[in-house]
């Protein structure tokens, strides 16, 4: 395989470690313990995916398929690429949950469901604004 290959999937690494993490707080029964836990690391996960955006970007940008040079539309793009994986998750969650009936991903509630959407955003947004690309 190329080392460009090895080089886009080591972009995922962040939101995996962050997945593993919260697989980890569940099964360990941490999140039992301590509930809270759930919004934190829905504002990881969504600066984690916006880290993974702005280095596609910073990869598409030196491979000359790609340059953003307006640090709004950038900054709009990261947001919209967290939004679109948050979106995915938690209708991922939804089927895995209520139609499968698998007890890790069952939501509590819609309220639930949308301040998980709303603390992965400002995540995103965060690791967006902060980023140095």
């Amino acid at each position: 395989m190329s080392l460009k290959f090895f080089k886009l999937t080591s972009f995922f690494t962040f939101p995996f470690l962050i997945f593993c993490l919260a697989l980890f707080f569940y099964f360990s029964g941490i999140y039992s313990l301590f509930p809270w836990l759930d919004i934190p690391l829905h504002f990881i996960g969504g600066a984690s995916i916006a880290y993974m955006a702005l280095l596609f970007f910073r990869f598409w940008k030196q491979e000359k398929k790609i340059e953003i040079k307006n640090r709004f539309i950038l900054v709009l793009l990261v947001v919209c690429v967290v939004a679109l994986f948050a979106v995915v998750w938690e209708l991922g969650e939804f089927f895995c949950g209520d139609i499968l009936r698998i007890s890790f991903f069952v939501q509590e509630s819609l309220e639930d469901t949308l301040l998980d959407l709303f603390v992965g955003l400002c995540g995103g947004l965060t690791g967006g604004i902060f980023s140095k690309v």
